[in-house]
């Protein structure tokens, strides 16, 4: 048996190997979340490189959980913290503030669902503590997550 001379087609396709061009995509290394460890443990903590073809990474937060208030219409606002005497590069600070609903409410015990995402510049944090500011004396003063140690 013998086999007439075969056709091979070789399509040759070239990727730039240009950072910003939808090629580079191609090149990136798969983006991955870590999981953080968090006291109380109602809430929960992970963390993703925001773009890694920067040149200063940066990492995205994400803090979900839930905090019990006086009444229900509690809202809050996560920002950036910078304690007095805290200089400890491995640890990020941020302040949640909890504001109450203005005007006539009902005494029951209501809750504040906290799902937030922040971009904080060191890529070697450990730890981030958020200070929790409230009007009220009770429940946790601060949420601490920590990256658990492999």
């Amino acid at each position: 048996m013998r086999i007439a001379g075969a056709i091979l087609a070789i399509t040759i396709i070239t990727v730039p190997a240009v950072f910003g061009s939808p090629a580079s995509a191609f090149l990136l290394p798969e983006e991955r979340a870590e999981y953080m460890a968090c006291d109380p443990n109602t809430f929960s903590m992970s963390r993703s490189i925001v773009d890694p073809r920067e040149r200063a990474l940066r990492y995205s937060y994400a803090i979900h959980g839930a905090l019990d208030t006086p009444t229900p219409g509690y809202g809050y606002e996560l920002t950036r913290d910078f304690p007095a005497g805290e200089n400890n590069p491995l640890v990020q600070h941020l302040r949640l503030k909890l504001t109450a609903p203005e005007g006539i409410v009902t005494q029951v015990i209501g809750t504040v669902e906290i799902d937030e995402t922040t971009i904080l510049p060191n890529i070697n944090t450990e730890r981030v503590v958020i200070t929790i500011e409230k009007s009220f004396n009770w429940g946790p003063e601060k949420i601490t997550c920590v990256l658990p140690y492999e």
